[in-house]
């Protein structure tokens, strides 16, 4: 989900108004925000390279692979902070989604 939010801006020059990582306490600028980025579409990597792993049934490497992936999650939802952390709360509470048209 992250990946397709912002892949689109890691070509984009106009990034001054989301230079910040932990809920704004540290601004990273406009490279810090493209690593960032970066790191997120190697997050969604793995987990397709996880996926193809099981598929083919590869199980020696897929605990790696997925261990690695998820340690990469839980760090950029940790930078991400509180963005993200919203998103996971909205992401399980019962009901209709939030972003739901009507």
């Amino acid at each position: 989900m992250r990946i397709a939010k912002w892949v689109w801006i890691i070509k984009a020059d106009a990034l001054a108004h989301e230079t910040t990582l932990l809920g704004g306490r540290w601004n990273v600028g406009k490279r810090g925000i493209r690593v960032y980025l970066m790191l997120c579409v190697v997050e969604g990597v793995g987990y397709v390279v996880t996926g193809v792993v099981v598929l083919v049934g590869w199980f020696n490497v897929m605990l790696p692979v997925l261990a690695g992936t998820v340690c990469l999650n839980v760090l950029l939802s940790v930078l991400g902070w509180p963005l993200i952390v919203w998103g996971y709360i909205a992401f399980f509470l019962p009901g209709k989604p939030i972003c739901a048209n009507p």
